[in-house]
């Protein structure tokens, strides 16, 4: 009964987290912008990272109830600073570009095919050479081309 009473003493703490965890995982916590900025970088994110991890090796239960409050964290974080709302309804480059090929579609012109079947110009060279040649008229004090 004794060594049961001093591990729960040792342990108090490691309890008192596990609660604490577990009531921000099932309650709606609202996450302050200023922690939500930084949570979301990505310093912020290996280091949440890394403490769960570092409690999982500690306490196999604290660590796995740590990893599911720090990804519950992230996304709150995310909902907080507006990335989460960026990411759902901005749309990406690519399906931007997707959009914007369908859209591009049009289907072959009069005006195109009529060029298409003109006969190019092409000169022989058995045209007579020009007579004009290029004068200067006077500078006035400008410089020559």
């Amino acid at each position: 009964m004794e060594f049961l009473l001093k591990m729960l003493k040792r342990d108090r703490t490691e309890h008192l987290l596990i609660a604490l965890m577990v009531v921000f995982i099932l309650f709606e916590v609202q996450i302050p912008r200023v922690v939500g900025t930084m949570v979301g970088s990505i310093g912020g994110r290996v280091a949440l990272l890394i403490s769960a991890v570092a409690l999982l090796f500690t306490h196999p239960i604290l660590g796995a109830i740590a990893l599911v409050a720090a990804y519950v964290l992230v996304h709150r974080s995310e909902k907080s600073t507006g990335q989460y709302q960026a990411r759902r309804f901005i749309p990406s480059e690519y399906t931007k570009n997707k959009q914007l090929h369908a859209l591009n579609q049009f289907p072959v012109t009069l005006e195109e095919e009529m060029v298409h079947k003109m006969v190019p110009f092409v000169n022989k060279g058995n045209a007579s050479p020009s007579k004009f040649t290029p004068t200067q008229d006077k500078l006035h004090g400008a410089a020559k081309l």
